[in-house]
């Protein structure tokens, strides 16, 4: 038999480790009983991504988040035991959901792992499909709807290589049954197959044969805790109680030892409003219940005129990153990559963009990775973290060792949404301490991004790469894949590149976890030694809720539909 706990338990270190400066309330008891009905209208992080495309099948990632209150994954990061209301071991405030180990059965009831190329996933029985006239009639979602969903998104036109790839087949053996056949053995499923980023969301065949393109075939369909209910672009997307949601252990609260059935609110409002003055005087005026996404200017405001909100702080989803083309001169050296790191007084730039909230050093893995991956910069090999320094002294000495004693010139591209413009204009002032002259070029986010996805871009770049959980996500994303856009530095064209890959590659193989993150860790040590990004401060962020909003704890982003269904609206308080 496969040793399954090897196979699904990637960082069992993780346990009490918290990402960044994450804030929790924890075991807090509510005096009150709870209220059903009312309306939670939410902004924040989500409104920069906006509905872009319904069908998941076309795998754009936003398609993911805005069908998540109604369509289900077969696993998902049990954030009521482990989160900050439960053992607070986690804090669920990312893109992916959880270590592995915290996961448990959405749809699927239970799944073993009999070998390395075999998952096996039983379906809970009694989920249903709702009836909708001209779509589909009510019935009961079973392994043939997984099966379907996933045979599918393999053929589907957009399909990423390396999520479906490994995958041969998706089989329905009986009506509760799935079985998944892999070509090889792939130690990251549970992100990529059952929960977090890459987890398709079950759907059924009748929305497909609809038309799954048109945002109106979903509606009143899913089985999640919210149904789809209205989508305004550029106004709001909102979405309903689902009236029968009966994924049992998901579908009730136990609120001061009572239990409760969910959502306890009728509807969930996400404005796609995208001005952050008028997000926050929505806030402030108490028209928004909640934001995932404050800066610490508003922070410190908002609290001296709401004193009553609730905050939550977290570090930031988003990293900013400075990457160099490496299949351009000079940036193929690394003396000049390095030198243009040193070029960088970090604390000062966090100071001045940031208010000084935030962290220096958290990639590519942060702390909530813990040691079994993440290393501390003062455990970092001292060639490695000099990076990290501010010595603009030695920085001119490596331009001059790389032949460029009077520095050079060059273009730098990036987005033009604030903190991009005020970061790449500090930047590229301290390298014009050391010789460097960049010029900028800011744009909007469709431009910015087809010219990464299609290698046009600049020699330099400052872009966002996401703080994914899993750590094959991260690496694959940010170097090994040179067709992701997140690959700026292009960084197959590291002399070391077939090295590296090669370790990553092994590593991905293993079925020892103690291997896999001894590999992994190692990996990442070395190509933060390449120097082929310089990581900018990563800001806090804060989330407020409105002191009516209760039994509420942080949680958000791709869980946030079922921590909104555990969260009421305390009328007497509004």
């Amino acid at each position: 038999m496969f040793n399954q706990k090897r196979s699904f338990s990637l960082s069992t270190t993780l346990l009490a480790l918290l990402m960044g400066a994450s804030i929790f309330f924890a075991g807090q008891v509510w005096a009150a009983e709870p209220k059903y009905g009312g309306t939670l209208t939410v902004t924040g992080e989500l409104v920069q991504y906006p509905p872009t495309s319904w069908d998941p099948a076309e795998w754009v990632w936003t398609s993911m988040i805005w069908t998540e209150p109604f369509l289900s994954t077969l696993q998902l990061g049990d954030f009521v035991k482990n989160g900050p209301r439960g053992a607070n071991v986690w804090h669920y405030q990312g893109y992916a959901g959880a270590p592995y180990h915290l996961v448990r059965g959405l749809l699927a009831e239970s799944w073993t792992v009999p070998n390395d190329k075999t998952i096996i996933f039983k379906i809970r029985k009694g989920i249903m499909w709702h009836e909708v006239p001209g779509v589909m009639a009510s019935r009961e979602l079973t392994a043939e709807d997984v099966a379907y969903t996933w045979t599918r998104n393999k053929s589907a036109k957009g399909a990423w290589a390396h999520v479906v790839g490994t995958i041969d087949t998706v089989t329905a053996t009986d009506k509760y049954t799935v079985e998944f056949k892999l070509n090889k053995w792939m130690p990251d499923w549970i992100n990529k197959i059952g929960d977090a980023d890459y987890a398709t969301r079950v759907y059924p065949r009748e929305v497909v044969e609809a038309g799954p393109g048109d945002w109106k075939n979903w509606r009143g369909i899913g089985t999640g805790p919210f149904l789809l209910d209205d989508f305004v672009e550029g106004s709001t997307v909102t979405y309903v109680r689902n009236p029968t949601y009966n994924i049992p252990t998901y579908d009730t609260a136990t609120i001061n030892g009572k239990e409760y059935k969910i959502p306890f609110v009728d509807r969930l409002v996400h404005s796609l409003n995208t001005d952050i003055s008028s997000q926050i005087a929505a806030l402030r005026t108490g028209k928004i219940d909640q934001n995932d996404q404050i800066t610490a200017e508003y922070y410190k405001s908002l609290k001296n005129t709401n004193p009553d909100m609730n905050f939550w702080t977290k570090t930031s989803n988003r990293y900013l990153m400075v990457g160099t083309r490496m299949d351009k001169k000079p940036f193929d050296d690394v003396r000049v990559r390095k030198a243009m790191a040193m070029a960088l007084d970090r604390q000062a730039i966090l100071d001045s963009v940031y208010g000084g909230e935030g962290v220096i050093f958290n990639f590519p893995y942060s702390k909530g990775h813990g040691e079994a991956l993440f290393t501390p910069l003062e455990k970092l090999p001292k060639t490695t973290a000099e990076q990290f320094e501010y010595n603009p002294e030695r920085a001119k000495q490596l331009l001059a060792e790389a032949g460029y004693p009077n520095g050079f010139k060059s273009t730098l591209n990036s987005f033009s949404q604030e903190p991009h413009g005020s970061l790449s204009e500090m930047v590229v002032a301290y390298w014009n301490n050391i010789g460097i002259d960049v010029s900028i070029e800011l744009h909007e986010s469709t431009t910015f991004e087809a010219m990464l996805k299609e290698k046009t871009h600049a020699p330099i770049v400052i872009n966002a790469k996401g703080g994914h959980i899993d750590p094959f996500h991260i690496l694959s994303l940010v170097y090994m894949e040179n067709d992701q856009f997140t690959n700026s530095s292009m960084f197959r064209e590291h002399p070391e590149y077939a090295e590296f890959r090669k370790q990553f590659d092994q590593a991905y193989a293993s079925t020892d976890i103690d291997e896999v993150n001894e590999l992994m860790k190692d990996l990442s040590q070395k190509v933060l030694g390449t120097v082929a990004y310089t990581q900018l401060p990563t800001p806090y962020v804060y989330h407020a809720a409105q002191p009516w909003v209760e039994n509420y704890y942080g949680s958000q982003i791709l869980f946030f539909s079922h921590a909104a269904a555990h969260t009421w609206i305390n009328s007497d308080l509004k």
